[in-house]
């Protein structure tokens, strides 16, 4: 039966007559600032705090960085060149492995990627050891969370131009009307008395005849 190539690092989760292997990517939190880890640790590398926990790191995650290898380490069992790649998960911390399943030209920065568990012979000629992949993730994207409003909805529209911001009372109500000069502040005045506010834009300032005023 095969078996995690690092326990530490990789958790099986699939049951041992599975045709297909699955996994997870372990590692730990700080319980004083959250920050996360992959694989073993003794401190937290962000704070330094000891008071770690195990954490379940899951299976998804972004694609940061790659390079094409194509002189392999001593002992590399895959095919060559192969595609290294540097996958950050959305706890935070990044990961380094092979990324198989989809062409040089597909690679981009930022794509979605899901945990791929391939067997590969052990160097003893011992039982097959389990390890982590990454390959491109094809999935569904989530659906939006209770209460965001769907695509569409006025909701997703900024204002166009200089149209007031939703809320914003049309234009033409007193409201869009600022205090002249040493006159008291909205709210101040009785409604309708006019005489305290000028007209936002280019109209003229609170006090000058309008024109075609008499002296």
């Amino acid at each position: 039966m095969a078996e995690s190539v690092d326990p530490a690092r990789l958790k099986i989760t699939s049951p041992p007559e599975a045709a297909e292997a699955a996994g997870t990517l372990i590692g730990f939190r700080c319980r004083e600032c959250g920050a996360c880890v992959f694989g073993p640790a003794v401190f937290c590398q962000a704070c330094t705090a000891f008071d770690l926990e195990p954490v379940d790191l899951g299976q998804r995650g972004q694609l940061y960085s790659y390079t094409i290898v194509r002189i392999p380490p001593a002992g590399w069992p895959g095919e060559t060149p192969y595609v290294l790649g540097q996958v950050e998960l959305p706890a935070g911390p990044q990961v380094l492995a092979e990324v198989i399943g989809c062409d040089y030209a597909d690679l981009d920065i930022g794509m979605a990627v899901r945990l791929a568990v391939q067997p590969v012979p052990a160097a003893n000629g011992g039982a097959d050891k389990l390890v982590y992949k990454w390959t491109p993730d094809k999935s569904p994207a989530p659906a939006p969370s209770a209460g965001t409003p769907a695509a569409g909805d006025a909701a997703h529209y900024a204002p166009v131009g200089n149209a007031p911001a939703a809320g914003t009372p049309a234009a033409g109500d007193a409201a869009h009307y600022a205090p002249a000069g040493n006159a008291p502040s909205a709210g101040t005045p009785a409604a309708g008395d006019a005489a305290h506010y000028a007209p936002v834009g280019n109209a003229p300032s609170a006090g000058t005849p309008a024109t075609g005023a008499g002296k």
